[in-house]
């Protein structure tokens, strides 16, 4: 049958501040006008095929398994969750049921939250217009998602993703952006059949998505202002104070060249005085060898003049 909306969000949006009633024969208050399951029962009868949408399918606790029951449903976790999927909190005696919008928003009634309109019906029960909420309202646990088969967005099939690579790579990309890591073949997984843009918001509404948009406008501005290149500047600033001495490095420097110097003038000084007393120990050799020689030849003639006598 023709939907009424392309989709759960134009589906809400003009439909905040009434009350549903109680099956669509008539307006008048029925015990089921202005409960939360009337609203679902409203949205499964204008944007999908569910055959007997305002047939009685229990409270709000149950109505998500009785779909599934009768094969017009499929549970699936609630990191899967997309627009248009209805969401039960299936917890004391009624539990409550609501219909998933983008951005992390609800479309209830019935909820004693967010300034929603009061009205008591004719025997006495007090119900709650409906409203636009959080998905992360306190009220909000025991949280199970089922997505009707028959519902479908207008213009909208190309947009789910796909078990496919091309579908893989996009999510990947999405995903390097946002989280600045690799999104796994496992987990990527988890997010096919769900709608391209609730993947984005999931992988947008996170703190680490916050922490990476503040990273990339860290980068930009050092791309922009030339970070790397004033960093090269000061370690070349750097360097070529580390290579001039300090005052004490000077200082030792000045001492030892000062020492050396002193040593010099000591060597310089002992050289002049061994050549001064290598010149004088050469003069008395020549002198002793004069004396020797005369000696010798003195001894030689008193020798010759012995051998004559004889």
């Amino acid at each position: 049958m023709p939907r009424i909306a392309a989709n759960a969000d134009d589906y809400a949006a003009p439909r905040v501040g009434i009350f549903f009633p109680a099956n669509n024969n008539t307006s008048a208050d029925g015990n089921l006008t202005g409960q939360c399951v009337t609203l679902i029962k409203w949205f499964m009868a204008e944007m999908s095929d569910v055959p007997s949408p305002f047939a009685a399918r229990g409270d709000a606790r149950y109505v998500g398994k009785r779909l599934v029951a009768e094969g017009l449903a499929d549970e699936v976790p609630y990191s899967q969750r997309k627009r248009g999927d209805i969401i039960t909190n299936e917890y004391g005696t009624y539990g409550h049921i609501y219909v998933q919008l983008s951005g992390g928003r609800v479309f209830e009634e019935n909820a004693n939250a967010g300034g929603a309109a009061r009205r008591v019906l004719k025997d006495g029960t007090v119900v709650y217009a409906a409203r636009i909420g959080s998905e992360n309202e306190s009220f909000r646990r025991d949280v199970h998602v089922y997505r009707l088969r028959s519902y479908k967005e207008q213009g909208s099939d190309q947009m789910i993703i796909q078990d496919a690579d091309n579908w893989y790579g996009r999510c990947n990309k999405t995903h390097w952006l946002t989280r600045n890591r690799e999104l796994g073949r496992d987990v990527f997984k988890q997010f096919v059949g769900m709608e391209f843009l609730t993947f984005v918001e999931i992988c947008s509404d996170d703190p680490e998505a916050d922490l990476v948009q503040r990273y990339q406008q860290v980068g930009a501005t050092a791309v922009n202002d030339k970070w790397d290149q004033q960093i090269y500047n000061l370690q070349d600033a750097v360097n070529a104070l580390k290579s001039r001495p300090s005052a004490e490095e000077l200082q030792a420097v000045k001492d030892q060249a000062a020492s050396l110097t002193s040593q010099l003038e000591s060597a310089k000084k002992a050289g002049e005085e061994a050549q001064k007393r290598a010149t004088e120990l050469e003069a008395e050799h020549i002198e002793a060898q004069k004396a020797g020689n005369a000696f010798t030849q003195w001894i030689g003639e008193q020798i010759s003049k012995i051998f004559k006598k004889g």
